[in-house]
């Protein structure tokens, strides 16, 4: 009988070797971070943003097309500062309404063009993104909408979509996607009005469910948000997305993404590992004067992995007369909700301004922000004023 002892030692030492290299083996690399370039006009803001944030992103997808029923909105980059960017980019064509979009020849006429174009420019993309909120009954015809497009596309250009959430309760979701090259999932905006713009444990289980598909996808984050108005019985009135828009009245309420919830949907992820997650895009690029977006600093603090918090200050310069003029700061990398400032208990006289109101808890005056009251990384707001019996510090840190 030959000797079987060898041959068991030699596996043992193989399964130890196996075992130690999944212990000893690298996680898997981080994943890329784009951002959506949604601004219509080229602006030199515009200009310094993309030069500015540059680092914290992979690519880029610029909006190039705006389709709103049969009219047709072309969008004009900047091509010296995407090239000097020397980033990837696609280009993406925004059609409106939830319907039937417009003849895919009709699509494919207006794009090849422009296409040309913009290559002989120097920009030469990767590919066309569809963003199209499709109705989730119309997916069928929708399917056979993007094949015909995908022929009348040159072929070296990827054609993806992005998808949503509610699509995957359609049988047809499969036929959309046998359509394109690849599709990027939408995690935010896609609720209620009653509901938040994002939530991580929601958008994990969004995620997860459509990695299950099989195919190669990226997520769209928020980074901004929204001021939603409502009609008496719950449906929407109207919704400002834009930086310099306002239809909602005073009647509206802001809805923001929270970096930290953002932050924590990153980590999960993370921890997920999913194969078919192959980026992360965000929208959209911040300008400074972007109300409704995050400052660049947030964005870039959360795309980097890191945890924190706003933390504020108070600044109070005195006045001539006595008085105080208070002023509150957000120094730090995070944007956050405007913060309570209590007043010491020997100042007895103020009165508010802004987006603060004047309150009194017993002890201490109050000044008390509007619920929907936000301040940006490195900007500030002025308060109110206040008279107190002894000087105030300066500049003191809020808890």
């Amino acid at each position: 009988m030959l000797d079987a002892t060898p041959n068991r030692r030699a596996i043992g030492a193989l399964l130890l070797a196996l075992l130690l290299g999944a212990c000893t083996r690298a996680p898997a690399p981080p994943l890329p971070h784009e951002a959506y370039i949604w601004q219509r006009l080229w602006t030199p803001e515009l200009a310094g943003a993309i030069e500015q944030q540059g680092a914290s992103f992979a690519g880029w997808r610029v909006l190039l097309l705006q389709v709103i029923g049969d009219q047709l909105i072309d969008i004009e980059p900047d091509p010296a500062v995407l090239v000097a960017s020397a980033k990837p980019l696609r280009w993406v064509v925004r059609i409106e309404g939830a319907r039937e979009p417009l003849p895919a020849a009709q699509l494919a006429a207006h794009l090849l063009p422009a296409i040309e174009r913009w290559r002989a420019a120097g920009l030469v993309p990767l590919g066309i993104e569809i963003d199209h909120d499709c109705a989730t009954a119309a997916l069928a015809d929708y399917a056979a909408w993007l094949q015909q497009l995908r022929a009348l596309l040159p072929a070296e250009l990827e054609l993806s979509i992005t998808a949503l959430p509610t699509w995957m309760d359609s049988p047809n979701l499969t036929r959309v996607l046998a359509a394109v090259d690849a599709s990027v999932l939408q995690v935010h905006a896609v609720e209620g009005p009653d509901s938040a713009l994002f939530a991580a444990a929601t958008a994990r289980a969004w995620t997860r469910a459509y990695a299950g598909l099989g195919r190669r996808f990226a997520v769209a984050l928020p980074a901004y948000g929204v001021r939603v108005s409502s009609t008496p019985d719950g449906q929407v009135h109207s919704v400002d997305a834009e930086t310099d828009v306002d239809s909602s009245g005073a009647s509206g309420r802001e809805l923001r993404a929270d970096p930290q919830e953002l932050g924590r949907y990153l980590k999960l992820i993370a921890a997920d590992a999913i194969p078919e997650l192959q980026a992360l895009i965000w929208f959209r690029l911040p300008l400074p004067g972007d109300r409704r977006a995050w400052s660049a600093a947030t964005l870039a603090t959360v795309v980097a992995g890191e945890s924190g918090s706003a933390r504020f200050q108070v600044q109070a310069t005195a006045t001539p007369e006595g008085s105080f003029d208070l002023r509150v700061l957000n120094p730090g990398p995070w944007d956050g909700a405007a913060p309570i400032i209590d007043l010491p208990s020997d100042c007895r006289y103020a009165d508010a301004l802004g987006d603060y109101r004047l309150g009194d808890d017993g002890d201490h005056l109050r000044f008390q922000p509007a619920p929907d009251a936000w301040l940006r990384s490195g900007h500030s707001t002025v308060v109110g004023w206040t008279r107190c019996n002894s000087a105030l510090t300066p500049t003191w840190d809020l808890p």
